[in-house]
Formats: C-alpha cells, structure tokens, sequence
C-alpha cells in the first residue's frame, strides 16, 4: 500500500480510506486462513489427502492475531474525533504491514 510521510499535510480522506482497506483486506485473508484451519489435521491415521499441519495452523493464528489487532487499532483511530493525522498515518502502516505478512503467511500455506 501507499507510504505516508510523518511529516507535511497528510490527506486524512485516504488514510480514512486505507484504514478500512486494511481491514478489508485481513477479512479477506482470514476467510482463506479459516477454510485450512477447519481441514483435518494432517499425521492422523484416518488424515484425508488434503489436510492442515498444525505448525503451520499455529503460524498462521500468530500473524493473524497481530493483523487483527493492527488493523482493529487503525479503524478505532480512523473514527476517532480527536484523532490525528500523524497518529492514524502510523495506524495505518502498522495496520497494512502486519496485513502483508498475514496474507504472505496465509498464501504460502495455501499454496503448498
């Protein structure tokens, strides 16, 4: 997504914007993460061939709790009457980094 500077004019209509892009984009990532999570779990005996690993599972939960929360912090920022732009344009870079790592983390185990 797009860098915002610390300092100068920030254009608060798109950090509002990228906020809520944010989010949307960790729902879309938690959607794909839900639909491994809920496959029996690979290494059982009754294991069908399209199976979930638990490590991965488990890596794939931490990112999300992280995207979760950043992406949760952005949009409480971004409703905020007393926010301000410095404090929402960091919301909003935290929010989209831990975004791409979740999504990163979600399309590597779906692709294997």
């Amino acid at each position: 997504g797009p860098t915002y500077p610390i300092v100068g004019t920030v254009d608060q209509t798109t950090l509002d914007q990228s906020a809520y892009a944010a989010r949307a984009a960790y729902a879309g990532a938690l959607h794909l993460m839900a639909q491994y999570v809920v496959l029996p779990r690979c290494g059982t005996v009754d294991a069908p061939p399209l199976c979930s690993n638990q490590v991965l599972v488990n890596e794939m939960r931490r990112y999300e709790r992280a995207a979760d929360t950043a992406t949760a912090g952005a949009m409480e920022i971004a409703r905020s009457p007393t926010r301000t732009p410095i404090a929402l344009a960091n919301a909003v870079s935290d929010a989209q980094r831990a975004v791409a790592v979740f999504r990163s983390t979600v399309a590597a185990v779906a692709s294997k």
